[in-house]
C-alpha cells in the first residue's frame, strides 16, 4: 500500500511491507528512510500517529494506491490444469489457418 500526502510543492510518500513490519517514507526525490519495528501492531501505530501529524500540520492525503494482490491465494503454489492451451494458439489450428483455400491456390495458379 501506498500513501501520498502534499502541502504545497512538497510530496512526502509512505508504504509498508507488513510481512517484514517496515515502514519506508520517501520525501522529494533523494530522501528514504525506512522504519524496522518488532510486530505489525507497532507499525499500524506509528502510521497512524503519521497521518494524524501531517494532517495537523497542513498536510493533505492527495493518493492512496491499496495492495492488489491477495495474500490468501498464491498463483504460484494452485496447481495447473493439464492443458493450458487455447484453441487459437494450437499448432494443427494454425496450420488449417496458414494454408489457403482452394479457391485462392487456384486463382494463384491461373495468373
Amino acid at each position: 500500500m501506498l500513501w501520498t500526502f502534499g502541502k504545497g510543492k512538497e510530496r512526502i510518500s509512505f508504504g509498508r511491507h507488513p510481512e517484514a513490519n517496515v515502514l519506508v517514507v520517501v520525501r522529494g526525490r533523494d530522501q528514504l528512510r525506512e522504519y524496522h519495528f518488532p510486530d505489525a501492531s507497532a507499525l499500524h501505530v506509528f502510521q497512524s500517529d503519521m497521518e494524524a501529524f501531517l494532517r495537523k500540520t497542513g498536510w493533505t492525503l492527495l493518493e492512496f494506491h491499496p495492495e492488489r494482490r491477495k495474500r490468501d491465494r498464491d498463483r504460484r503454489r494452485v496447481p495447473r490444469l493439464k492443458d493450458r492451451r487455447r484453441f487459437w494458439v494450437d499448432a494443427t489450428a494454425v496450420e488449417e489457418i496458414d494454408q489457403p483455400a482452394d479457391s485462392e491456390a487456384k486463382a494463384g495458379s491461373k495468373g
